[in-house]
Formats: structure tokens, C-alpha cells, sequence
């Protein structure tokens, strides 16, 4: 069940029981954190000194960290069977997806001042985008791929 990669180390293949048990604790994060934040004061965003810096600095580290993803996404191709990494990657994308659709009514002032919802948080997003991975993955898992 284990192989070595090349530096010697066991890769062990991740199994669907692993995937259950790692996106039931996501879910799991994400409500709690989304209830934490539900509770917390109002935060004032303090403007940037050096907006140029930060917009270049979080542009740069973004497209980064997206590179190294995406170079290393064969770690987790070798680690699992092709059904587990297609739940993944699917549950991932209705995950995206949900941040995305879940922020419009914030981006939208209008929606936003008429229902009376409250700004929405760096940690609000990272709840729903585990949220909706979670809920995806188990979907598509319970429903089936096709």
C-alpha cells in the first residue's frame, strides 16, 4: 500500500475513509469558525501606507503560492486512486465556486444595506470555501461522479 518517492520516503495512499474523516473535520472548522465570527465586534479597516506594496507583495505571493500548488498537485495524484482525487478536485471546485457566489450580495452594496448583513470577513470566506468543499465532496461522494 505504501511506495517511496524519490528521496526515500513512504507515500501512503490516501483511502476514501481518510477523505471522509478529513472533510467531515472541515466542515466541522469551517462552522465553527463562521459561528465565532458571527460573534465577534466590528473590525475597522485601517487604509494601507503603502498600498502599491501590498497590491504587488499579495499579487506576487498569490501567484507563488498557486504555482507550488499546482507543480505539486502530482503528490496528490500518486497518493490516492483517480476516484478519491476526482471527488477532491470536484468537491474543491463547487467549494471555489460557493466563495465566489456567496460573495456577491456583500459586493453588491445595495443587497447588502437591505437585508442588514454585516461586512464580510477574511475568515468568513475561508469557513465557506471549507464549507462548500466539504458539502461537494460529500455530494458527489454519496451521489457519485457522473
Amino acid at each position: 500500500m505504501s511506495q517511496a518517492n524519490k528521496h526515500g520516503f513512504p507515500l501512503r495512499r490516501m483511502t476514501t475513509t481518510t477523505a471522509d474523516v478529513m472533510m467531515a473535520s472541515w466542515i466541522a472548522i469551517g462552522a465553527a469558525i463562521l459561528l465565532h465570527s458571527g460573534f465577534r465586534a466590528e473590525t475597522t479597516i485601517v487604509p494601507s501606507a503603502n498600498p502599491w506594496f501590498e497590491w504587488t507583495a499579495i499579487a506576487l505571493g498569490a501567484a507563488l503560492l498557486a504555482w507550488l500548488l499546482a507543480s505539486r498537485s502530482r503528490l496528490d495524484r500518486r497518493c490516492s486512486e483517480d476516484y478519491l482525487y476526482q471527488l477532491l478536485a470536484t468537491g474543491a471546485m463547487v467549494g471555489m465556486f460557493t466563495m465566489l457566489l456567496a460573495s456577491v450580495p456583500w459586493a453588491l452594496d445595495f443587497i447588502r444595506d437591505a437585508v442588514g448583513l454585516r461586512d464580510l470577513r477574511g475568515n468568513d470566506m475561508l469557513a465557506i470555501g471549507l464549507l462548500g468543499w466539504g458539502v461537494g465532496y460529500f455530494t458527489f461522494r454519496i451521489r457519485g461522479l457522473k
